[in-house]
């Protein structure tokens, strides 16, 4: 059921038409101006199409942030009983990605203790660039 919407979407992107909801489209023009073709940015919302619209890579094979937020099952079952989201999230962090795309409320609410490591990492090692319709917030890395 998923597959006629993801055909569609691509099929607009591809004749440069906008999209229904073009928040994704928006992000990736702006990483595209950042130049983000071949480095790490993690897209911690919904708009996991933005890797493919920049040519950029992905710091972790679990594409879509609900894979390993709430729902570590998936985690475990993958990586093993000892994997956490806590774990996977340092793993992303660890490759320093570029930017970190952030939208609050877009999938169940992660746990405390993996929210604030996020957190206190931007609050750190990134900062705010952009935001996009008003709630999808760009974080860049710092330069050390």
């Amino acid at each position: 059921h998923v597959y006629p919407l993801y055909r569609e979407i691509a099929s607009k992107v591809m004749l440069r038409q906008p999209l229904d909801d073009d928040t994704c489209y928006q992000i990736a023009e702006y990483l595209n101006k950042e130049n983000v073709k071949d480095k790490y940015i993690y897209m911690l919302n919904n708009c996991h199409i933005v890797y493919f619209l920049t040519d950029s890579r992905q710091p972790t094979k679990y594409v879509h942030p609900t894979n390993i937020i709430k729902y570590d099952y998936m985690l475990k079952v993958i990586d093993g009983p000892e994997a956490t989201d806590e774990t996977e999230l340092q793993k992303i962090l660890l490759k320093k990605p570029e930017f970190i795309v952030y939208k609050d409320g877009s999938w169940p609410t992660p746990d405390d203790s993996f929210r604030e490591m996020l957190f206190i990492e931007l609050e750190k090692k990134y900062r705010l660039v952009n935001v996009i319709n008003n709630d999808h917030s760009i974080y860049k890395r710092k330069r050390s």
